[in-house]
């Protein structure tokens, strides 16, 4: 994306400015969660916490694909994280396969993902 993160984050940022009114009207019961990709998930948090609503509290957000930016004190970001690690591998392994034009197989592969809870997650408000 260009920009970067700075592009990606005020993407997010636009993105949660077209929902908060309705939000910040009705006061989203605590718990109401929200999943948005890293770095959007930065914007969304900016812009929550600048509208007076408490993240956890009002509102949790999850963001997908947990990097290291997630786990800073000030981000706190719960994830949904997924093995960056093997997804490489096996699309690498397949490219080189293709490559050398050996006979590919259709197959369907599974990463089960990881939830890593932090800090933008609550239990549910009564």
């Amino acid at each position: 994306m260009p920009g970067g993160d700075r592009a990606a984050a005020q993407a997010g940022s636009d993105a949660v400015r077209g929902v908060r009114g309705g939000l910040v009207e009705r006061r989203a019961p605590a718990g109401r969660g929200d999943g948005v990709q890293r770095p959007a998930a930065l914007g969304v948090l900016d812009v929550l916490r600048r509208s007076g609503l408490a993240v956890p509290g009002d509102v949790s957000v999850i963001g997908y694909d947990d990097s290291s930016l997630a786990g800073f004190s000030h981000v706190d970001l719960t994830t949904v994280a997924q093995d960056a690690t093997a997804l490489t591998t096996l699309a690498v392994a397949r490219a080189i396969d293709r490559i050398e034009a050996a006979p590919v197989r259709q197959r369907e592969v599974v990463f089960p993902p990881r939830l890593v809870v932090r800090g933008t997650t609550g239990p549910l408000g009564g």
